[in-house]
């Protein structure tokens, strides 16, 4: 009995009522397995009644932040174990009528609201082009979003949801003032750096870097990690500029390594140095000794097990991947509904470009991936594949016409996308990827378009 009441009580039940919807319309709701993988876990899933109507019943063991999707909208979610939410909502006007009453709505009505309130201020930062100007601006909405959490929270609200507001309100501006220097040109399509004063990046020099009190907050962990940057990585000055190139990346890699461990104590430097060798296994895996003794160091340091694991895994799967390994079959959709694997283009160089319209670099580095498949085009030994991550069909098509895409589109559903997102050992995209014609990785991660112009001319015999 105890049992039973221990499982009944780590579930969620969310019931809802949805105004104008399209028929049929499907109910998700989702979360991530943690925030360094980033790899969306199912909650639950069901549709809309006749009537507009769903239940959903999930399995919360913890306090979690996830994803509601409504058809093709979406919001935010915090839900506690035991939980009981009822959501009311006009599709047409979805974020501006989205209710919900019951246990736990205190905590996303709030988030509601926040939405809402955050959406009036993106138009602002759009037209500020000067950095400190900018930063002012960050500083002031900072300080705006704590006063607003003063305002606006209740007493039903519940603490460790409180908490994690304030941490989030504190913190999220420095990746927004991080990220300032990127600029995209709707227009053109295309992403510049942004000149920025000498001393801009100072504010990464005064952000505490073990705040215990804040390690759940996602954008307190973000932040560190983008100050590490500034304070660490761009601070590390050769001394022997003639080392070469695989020596001078260890160096560089292992000395950030060190800092990290320098700088940071207990759970903070166990994810940042696991989110650390996440990102960096990738570019080092080949080099198996250094590789094998930076992880194993790795794994007498840090004291969280889950951490260990994932980059076990990560070490793994990513030697899966390396130059000579056999590429992961796929067998998608293309613009005729007629189904493409990749075994189907055995006998070609294959040039894979994972993309979306909705994502910036993406449709920035499309002009570059067009360039090298003009390069080729006379050659029946090449094929460019263009794979959409799970865009809306109609999103889809549009971006193919507006963007003049030829040769292979093939669509990858949700469940497709979390499939090669795990297979092909990425989270981000655009992510490209170069097969030889016996179906095996060039590489499974290529970073430049003058690497794979290489790679493919030296295979063609050119």
């Amino acid at each position: 009995m105890l049992v039973f009441l221990g499982r009944l009580h780590a579930q969620v039940v969310i019931t809802g009522s949805v105004n104008n919807a399209p028929v049929n319309s499907e109910i998700e709701v989702f979360g991530y397995n943690n925030d360094i993988e980033g790899e969306p876990v199912i909650y639950g899933v069901t549709k809309l009644d006749k009537s507009g109507n769903f239940k959903l019943k999930l399995n919360i063991k913890k306090n979690s932040k996830a994803q509601l999707r409504i058809a093709d909208e979406y919001s935010e979610l915090y839900l506690e174990p035991g939980d009981k939410l009822h959501l009311s909502d006009n599709y047409i006007e979805f974020d501006e009528t989205l209710y919900y009453t019951g246990k736990g709505a205190a905590n996303n009505n709030y988030i509601a609201k926040k939405l809402l309130f955050d959406e009036s201020k993106e138009e602002i930062t759009r037209v500020i082009t000067s950095a400190n100007e900018y930063k002012q601006y960050i500083d002031s909405l900072t300080t705006e979003r704590l006063l607003y959490i003063e305002r606006n929270s209740i007493e039903e609200m519940s603490v460790q949801f409180t908490h994690e507001l304030i941490a989030d309100a504190k913190y999220e501006g420095v990746n927004e003032k991080w990220m300032f220097y990127v600029d995209f040109n709707s227009s053109t399509n295309e992403i510049k750096h942004r000149n920025l004063p000498e001393n801009y990046y100072d504010f990464c020099f005064e952000l505490p870097l073990n705040d215990t009190a804040s390690i759940r907050s996602s954008q307190y962990m973000t932040a560190v990690y983008r100050c590490l940057q500034e304070i660490v990585d761009k601070q590390i000055v050769f001394a022997d500029t003639s080392l070469p190139k695989d020596l001078s990346q260890q160096f560089w890699i292992k000395e950030n390594y060190n800092r990290r461990k320098a700088l940071l104590t207990d759970e903070i430097r166990d994810h940042q140095l696991a989110q650390y060798f996440y990102n960096y296994i990738p570019y080092i895996v080949w080099q198996v000794e250094f590789c094998d003794s930076l992880v194993n160091d790795f794994y007498a340091l840090c004291k969280n097990i889950s951490y260990r694991e994932l980059i076990k895994k990560r070490y793994e799967s990513q030697r899966d991947l390396s130059s000579g390994k056999v590429a992961p079959d796929f067998n998608l959709t293309d613009v005729n509904g007629k189904k493409i694997s990749l075994k189907s283009l055995h006998g070609k160089i294959v040039f894979i470009d994972f993309w979306a319209s909705w994502c910036a670099p993406c449709i920035a580095g499309l002009p570059q991936t067009l360039a090298l498949q003009e390069k080729f085009k006379s050659s029946t030994d090449v094929a460019f594949v263009y794979i959409n991550m799970a865009e809306p069909d109609a999103a889809w098509r549009n971006a193919m016409q507006k963007f003049e895409l030829s040769n292979l589109n093939l669509y990858a559903d949700q469940k497709q996308e979390r499939e090669l997102r795990s297979k092909y050992g990425f989270n981000g995209i655009p992510h490209y990827v170069l097969i030889d014609k016996d179906g095996k990785f060039i590489s499974s991660n290529i970073t430049s378009f003058e690497t794979a112009d290489f790679e493919i001319t030296k295979r063609l015999g050119r």
